[in-house]
């Protein structure tokens, strides 16, 4: 099963192009000028959306160098416990509403510190697996659309992210 896996993730996109390019040609579409094209209209977008991702690269750096993740997870660390939500997962619920590759990394260390298949591993996996990163979402999705009034938007973002860590 996972040989055909591979053999469709190795030629998906090649494939993919060589339609589109087919496709193309045989339409008769000038191909790099609908490329250029499809550049342009895309540029105003990129352009809102630059300084948003600046401010949420910088925002996550801060918080993690500052020691704000260590901090919240010290603070949090007796109730985890009593909750039965293991210690070692608690800097990754912290992190992975405010950073998706932060948490990627923290997850593999803990599945190289107890393995993939142990309670702890798998548990790291779902955390990782379920949901989408808040601070993403709010940055990229609303920032590019140019919604400024998030009220209605955060709270199910959080909520969705906390019952993830309580079924755990």
């Amino acid at each position: 099963m996972s040989g055909i896996t591979e053999i469709i993730g190795a030629y998906a996109l090649p494939v993919i192009v060589l339609l589109i390019l087919v496709i193309g040609f045989a339409k008769k579409v000038p191909l790099f000028d609908a490329f250029v094209d499809g550049v342009k209209q895309s540029l105003p977008s990129l352009v809102r959306l630059i300084p948003v991702m600046v401010g949420l690269v910088t925002a996550v750096t801060v918080f993690r160098a500052g020691g704000a993740a260590q901090f919240i997870s010290t603070l949090v660390s007796p109730i985890a416990k009593f909750m039965g939500f293991s210690s070692e997962l608690i800097s990754l619920a912290i992190l992975k509403p405010i950073s998706g590759s932060a948490s990627a990394t923290l997850a593999a260390d803990i599945m190289e510190q107890f393995g993939p298949d142990s309670i702890t591993g798998v548990q790291a996996a779902i955390l990782l697996g379920c949901g989408d990163t808040v601070m993403y979402v709010i940055s990229v999705y609303f920032g590019s659309a140019g919604i400024k009034k998030l009220r209605y938007a955060i709270l199910p973002i959080l909520v969705s992210s906390a019952v993830v860590i309580l079924l755990l």
